[in-house]
């Protein structure tokens, strides 16, 4: 049964699928941007946000802090019976009756408690990956247009609509 807790997990669990996506396809829009030419890619405010995004996470993986987001997610779950409030002593517990979206996005983000170190490593890693990026290819703080020389204006002689004088006809 869809409760207003439930509908907040699913909202939660989306919202953390959005988040782990703006940092991957940022950074994969960053890096083919550069060689694109794309100028919204070295916007200097979407770089920060997407820096302190991923740099937040790694904070998280290094204190050993679990994700706020799956902390408000699960107490939502166990509040709405989704989950067994003694989940940590069943191994292989699974989320019960949650909607089609919460299993999909669960599904991309969650996974067994062995991958912590790959994940925490994977973290790391991508937080290095997104600092070399603001050096390999760094924001821009001002936009200036291109520069073009003036262009010489033809000289049409007067008495003349074309420009052509008869000396050019021969």
């Amino acid at each position: 049964m869809m409760t207003t807790t439930t509908l907040l997990a699913d909202f939660i669990v989306v919202v953390h699928l959005i988040y782990m996506s703006v940092v991957v396809f940022g950074q994969l829009a960053i890096m083919v941007g550069h060689h694109l030419g794309w100028r919204w890619t070295r916007n200097p405010i979407f770089r920060v946000i997407h820096l302190v995004m991923i740099l937040y996470v790694a904070y998280e993986a290094v204190v050993g802090i679990e994700c706020p987001l799956t902390v408000w997610e699960r107490d939502l779950r166990i509040e709405a019976g989704q989950i067994p409030a003694n989940f940590a002593e069943q191994p292989g517990w699974t989320v019960d009756n949650a909607s089609f979206v919460a299993r999909l996005a669960r599904g991309v983000l969650m996974c067994d408690s062995s991958w912590e170190p790959v994940l925490n490593a994977s973290y790391y890693f991508f937080a290095g990956l997104v600092m070399a990026t603001l050096f390999l290819s760094p924001p821009c703080f001002g936009w200036k247009r291109a520069s073009r020389p003036p262009t010489e204006q033809p000289v049409i002689p007067p008495g003349s609509s074309t420009g052509i004088t008869s000396l050019d006809r021969a």
